[in-house]
């Protein structure tokens, strides 16, 4: 018993000589400068790797192949933070950078994903909401086929048959003239008159 106690008392004393050799280290916000790190994914959690960072209209980055990226000195504080790539909308955003643990996460959203929001709002019957979708979508790629086509249908939902029939009219020079499409048109015409 004796012998537990000893060593139990030995042990204690050496974890109080370690704890009080043991450096402090200052709150993680508490910093003037540090790293940030960050990451940029797609509307479907997919990474988006060459994308372009910079940060308040400076410093360039691209993100790796896991669409990571790292600002080795940042200062404390709100910045302004930039994404682009090709084929993808790009992303601005004011990031207030108040802890040097914080990790930086910017979505960047595609034509098929921002036509698939415009759908999802299109079957809500939100059509103010799908049109807006549809107008960044074709920001994007202003020939994009099923952007048009959604648009005319919620052109023709909304009853503003003009833009339904320009719609339409727009996807036959590009050379869509499928059924659903002449069906389409030829409501609108209709009713249009």
């Amino acid at each position: 018993m004796k012998n537990i106690c000893m060593v139990m008392l030995k042990t204690a004393v050496i974890c109080g000589i370690l704890a009080s050799c043991a450096t402090k280290l200052p709150p993680p916000t508490e910093f003037d400068k540090a790293p940030l790190l960050g990451m940029i994914y797609d509307a479907d959690g997919a990474p988006v790797h060459n994308a372009g960072i910079s940060v308040n209209g400076g410093e360039n980055l691209i993100s790796d192949i896991n669409g990571r990226f790292i600002f080795n000195e940042l200062a404390r504080g709100d910045h302004r933070i930039s994404a682009v790539k090709d084929g993808y909308e790009p992303a601005e955003t004011v990031f207030s950078f108040l802890n040097k643990s914080q990790i930086l996460y910017l979505c960047l959203y595609n034509a098929p994903q921002l036509l698939k929001k415009a759908k999802e709002y299109t079957e809500l019957k939100n059509y103010q909401k799908a049109d807006e979708f549809l107008d960044r979508t074709l920001l994007l790629d202003d020939e994009y086929a099923p952007a048009l086509y959604l648009k005319a249908v919620i052109s023709a939902k909304t009853e503003d048959y003009g833009q339904c029939a320009a719609l339409l009219d727009r996807l036959a020079v590009l050379g869509y003239k499928g059924e659903e499409i002449l069906a389409l048109q030829s409501l609108c015409e209709s009713m249009e008159e």
